[in-house]
């Protein structure tokens, strides 16, 4: 059985992921854009690398097994054939366990990376593997791709190249805070490689097909054509860009009443916030230093932090709010122990807001307080000086959160579902919410709630 002779004619950033794969890099990622051959060029390296290396084992993996079967096994078979790969002569095909094993022992593995399903990667966990490559990384948790990283170079027994190669389209999550923003400022990992691409640099899209996307509507064009990581699809946000650009001022209110925001960190890489109020104005954002190792509770260390910030600021404890939920309560029970009689905020209890027939019109108080800040702030209600600590760290917090509304209740994307999609914790804003909420409540703002997101965006005061 004569062996076909793969010739591969890699594009100019095919070509620069192949060499970076050569030169010993760890994390490559390509993309950035729609039509830029990416998934091909996913499918090329791997197969190539399969009738290369003997007895080498490979993952390819998508968040969603359906839809990796429907779209990258599809282009694997499309390249496979383009190579002159006949399935039951080159290689066989196992499709209840999703792998093509060649005649030279070589396998490569399709596999599902869902943490939704295996919350733990279990499924990945004992894999043993040469290289993998992840398709459509951004729909992908960073646990996942931690794990998968943790796997490579398992099989590598005459030195080939160890390395996870990864595809996607521009996103505000994880992979923009862990790849683009790096690659922008310069400052990427020596193991870190990203490799932007858009249409213009596939040599296989027709001028035809070019002139079709630049015709396509902006936020889809800005995005998914032009390759604008800064430009967010803002269909289901609750702080669209040109909210958050209404929002800014230039300066500090002279006089109004002072009020404080705490999130406290959960765990982890979580933040402990503070925010600070004057009137209806953001002025600052603090992440107090806290000595971890210090033999004191944190919430002892935070709370001695907070009554220095409640001092330099001159806020009094009746105007000071705080998540309790998690670690927040033990600060709220040091602060009271002392005297400073703080307020408790449970973003998890019922809305009180109700409907006509008594349904909340949202499904927590979380939601109701973030809805009720989304439409101040399109209102001229609520607003954030632009020269405040942090404004871009809050800017990219305020823009992740999304809505959805069903069964008559007002829904926002949960802490816990953000920080998975984000790979991070909105704390920032979560710290703002807590600030503003007082103001509401102290009659500084008087809103009045529509129940209806149509109204979000009006002018109308």
């Amino acid at each position: 059985m004569a062996t076909p002779t793969l010739r591969i004619q890699p594009t100019a950033k095919q070509l620069e992921a192949i060499r970076a794969i050569k030169a010993g890099m760890r994390y490559i990622l390509t993309g950035g854009a729609i039509s830029t051959a990416k998934s091909y060029g996913l499918a090329q390296i791997f197969i190539s690398m399969a009738m290369q290396f003997p007895r080498t084992r490979y993952g390819i993996f998508r968040k969603n097994l359906t839809v990796l079967k429907r779209t990258t096994y599809q282009t694997f078979r499309k390249v496979a054939f383009e190579y002159g790969l006949t399935e039951g002569v080159h290689y066989r095909v196992n499709r209840s366990e999703m792998y093509w094993e060649f005649t030279n022992g070589t396998t490569i593995y399709f596999i599902e990376l869902d943490e939704t399903k295996d919350p733990d990667f279990n499924k990945v966990k004992g894999l043993e593997l040469t290289a993998a490559g992840i398709d459509e990384v951004n729909e992908v948790a960073q646990d996942g791709v931690d794990i998968v990283g943790s796997r490579v170079g398992r099989e590598n027994r005459n030195g080939e190249p160890q390395f996870v190669l990864m595809t996607c389209n521009p996103s505000d999550n994880w992979v923009k805070d862990r790849f683009y923003n790096p690659w922008i400022k310069g400052t990427l990992p020596t193991d870190h490689l990203f490799i932007p691409s858009l249409p213009k640099d596939n040599p296989h899209n027709s001028q035809e097909y070019l002139e079709a996307l630049d015709r396509m509507p902006m936020q889809f064009k800005k995005r998914y054509v032009e390759g604008n990581w800064d430009y967010v699809d803002d269909s289901n946000a609750l702080f669209p860009n040109h909210v958050i650009d209404r929002m800014m001022v230039a300066t500090v209110p002279k006089a109004g009443e002072r009020t404080i925001g705490v999130d406290v960190s959960r765990e982890g890489s979580d933040k402990t916030v503070f925010s600070l109020f004057i009137g209806d104005t953001l002025t600052d954002l603090l992440e107090p230093e806290v000595d971890r190792s210090d033999v004191a509770p944190i919430s002892d260390l935070i709370a001695d932090e907070l009554i220095l910030y409640m001092q330099k600021n001159l806020v009094g404890y009746q105007q000071v709010w705080i998540d309790a939920v998690g670690n927040g309560g033990g600060v709220v029970d040091s602060m009271r122990r002392r005297g400073y009689y703080v307020n408790s905020f449970k973003s998890g209890e019922k809305s009180t807001d109700l409907h006509e027939d008594e349904t909340p019109k949202y499904d927590m108080l979380r939601s109701e307080r973030y809805y009720k800040m989304a439409q101040a702030g399109t209102q001229g209600k609520l607003k954030i000086w632009k020269h405040c600590p942090w404004v871009e760290e809050l800017r990219r917090d305020l823009l992740a959160h999304t809505y959805e509304v069903t069964d008559k209740q007002f829904i926002v994307e949960s802490k816990t579902k953000m920080k998975k999609r984000l790979g991070r914790s909105p704390d920032f804003a979560d710290a703002v919410v807590m600030g503003w909420r007082e103001a509401l409540e102290a009659g500084a703002l008087d809103i009045e709630t529509s129940g209806s997101w149509d109204d979000l965006d009006s002018d109308d005061e």
